[in-house]
């Protein structure tokens, strides 16, 4: 490794040597077309092209700090593995005809529950509160 920072300490240069694998890895992480992608972008205008860039990299910094909350907690995941867990929790609401004969009158029932969670989603759902976005 190689710097021009002569004041700098050699835990120094290492620490800034990792800070750039850091932004290299968020870079990749813009080009996954699953999560935070850059492309598909269809604007025409300068404006549009920008907001769509802060729009990415705003996605790219929450991201980060929901992996960096999770990983505070116990939860080492890339970036795209934590997207991939929390893009699995999925809530699904049946809706159940009145009871008593059908056709008769009266209010359908409404069941809402959340999809089989796997430990780590489990983790994530209890970390991130997301018991209080549940319609019920």
């Amino acid at each position: 490794m190689f710097t021009d920072q002569k004041s700098w300490s050699n835990e120094q240069i290492i620490l800034s040597y990792r800070s750039q694998s850091q932004v290299e890895s968020a870079f990749a992480d813009m080009k996954d077309p699953h999560f935070l992608s850059w492309e598909p972008m269809f604007h025409r205008t300068d404006s549009k092209i920008r907001v769509h860039a802060f729009y990415c990299v705003l996605a790219l910094i929450l991201g980060s700090l929901l992996q960096r909350r999770a990983a505070q907690n116990g939860l080492s995941l890339s970036l795209q593995a934590l997207f991939k867990a929390l893009n699995g929790i999925q809530e699904v609401t049946n809706v159940f005809p009145p009871a008593g004969k059908p056709g008769s009158p009266g209010r359908p029932h409404v069941k809402t529950t959340l999809t089989e969670m796997d430990g780590t989603q489990q983790a994530l759902f209890r970390l991130l509160a997301l018991d209080r976005l549940r319609h019920t």
